[in-house]
Parts: structure tokens; C-alpha cells; sequence
């Protein structure tokens, strides 16, 4: 199964409240930046299905974040369309797919930095006296 159609799936429902599909510019945009944060070419270079597909679904409800940002509430006829209520609900869904997308994308590395004139560096009082 093609990366792109394996992503609509996820989607679900929103896929069809932004009008997106296989062969929408979003989901090329998705599967771009997931090849690109993989530093893969093609969906054929990929090697790891797992890291593919997890890395796929953040960055798509990335992307569905940032189509629904623009999306207004408003009232009409006595109703009331609360868009941002999705929006709240993909930024959930972002942070779960993040953490599944971790250890996929290109690692951090932290270590600690020395300065020769660090101001906070423990001192003998004598060397001011």
C-alpha cells in the first residue's frame, strides 16, 4: 500500500471535511516531507515500514493542523460551528503521533558545554582579595 493511501486511511472522516485524497497537492505535500525528514528519495528507499508509516502520520496531522488554523467559528441560523474545536483535537492527535514519530527522525544530541569564563563557576574568594 502506497504511503499516501495508507496516510487517507488514518484520516479518516477529516479527510473528507478538507477534501483531501490521493491525488490532492496536501497529501503529495505529506508524503514529500516524509521522505525528506526519512532523508529518503523515494517510498521505495525506505527500509523500515514502521519508521515510515509513524513518521508519515505526524507530519500529516501536521499538515491537517495547519489547513484547519484558517477555519473560523461562527454562528448561523441558530446554529453554531465551532471549527476550532477540531483544530484542538488534531493538536492532540499531533502530540501522540510525535512521540511515535521520535525516535525516527534525526536524532538529537545534547552534552555539556564548557566555558573558560563562565560567571558561574564555583571560585576561590582570594583571587578577588
Amino acid at each position: 500500500m502506497a504511503l499516501a493511501e495508507y496516510l487517507l486511511i488514518n484520516l479518516g472522516d477529516m479527510a473528507t471535511h478538507l477534501g483531501w485524497n490521493a491525488g490532492t497537492p496536501e497529501m503529495a505535500q505529506t508524503v514529500e516531507d516524509t521522505l525528506a525528514a526519512l532523508e529518503l528519495a523515494t517510498e521505495a528507499e525506505s527500509t523500515d515500514e514502521v519508521a515510515l508509516k509513524a513518521v508519515g502520520r505526524y507530519i500529516l496531522w501536521v499538515n491537517v493542523a495547519n489547513s484547519l488554523a484558517i477555519q473560523i467559528d461562527f454562528k448561523a441560523d441558530r446554529g453554531e460551528f465551532k471549527r476550532s474545536q477540531m483544530f484542538k483535537n488534531v493538536q492532540e492527535l499531533i502530540q501522540v503521533h510525535k512521540k511515535a514519530a521520535f525516535p525516527y527522525l534525526s536524532p538529537a544530541v545534547m552534552g555539556e558545554i564548557t566555558h573558560s569564563e563562565d560567571p558561574y563557576k564555583e571560585t576561590d574568594l582570594t583571587e578577588f582579595g
